[in-house]
């Protein structure tokens, strides 16, 4: 690194730490030197709405060409060859949807609590300082090393 940016590097790093780790009724009258203007970190944050990812990874998994070539070169050798039809691959396919459904349904769930659990005011207290100290000990390292 040079010099130029280890010196423009610690202090930016010590203020957004020093920031980050105080209280948040006394973190409004500090700049935030690293967010932009309307992405203030006390801005509320809207729940989305219990259908929508479920939409938007459909969707996405519609128009993937690649999961459809993926089917087409990977489940065929499951399918015996003596079967006739497309009956035995549709089938694979069916097997296929229903286990990606039950998986991701389980998985978007899970991640539902862990998200509202992340948003309380407690964890996101922790994190704040957690992520405050890291930034001033690289300010820190930063300034040690030079």
């Amino acid at each position: 690194m040079g010099s130029s940016q280890i010196s423009e590097g610690v202090p930016l790093g010590c203020t957004a730490g020093i920031g980050e780790t105080r209280p948040a009724d006394q973190a409004d009258d500090v700049v935030d030197v690293l967010a932009e203007p309307d992405l203030r970190r006390h801005v509320p944050v809207d729940e989305p709405s219990p259908g929508a990812g479920f939409r938007a990874g459909f969707l996405i998994n519609v128009t993937n060409p690649k999961a459809g070539i993926f089917a087409i070169s990977f489940l065929p050798q499951f399918v015996p060859a003596h079967a006739a039809g497309p009956l035995p691959l549709l089938l694979l396919v069916l097997v296929w949807m229903l286990t990606d459904t039950v998986w991701y349904t389980a998985l978007a769930l899970a991640l539902t609590r862990v998200g509202r659990w992340l948003r309380t005011a407690t964890v996101r207290r922790r994190l704040e300082k957690t992520s405050g100290g890291l930034f001033v000990a690289f300010g820190v390292a930063m300034a040690v090393e030079s």
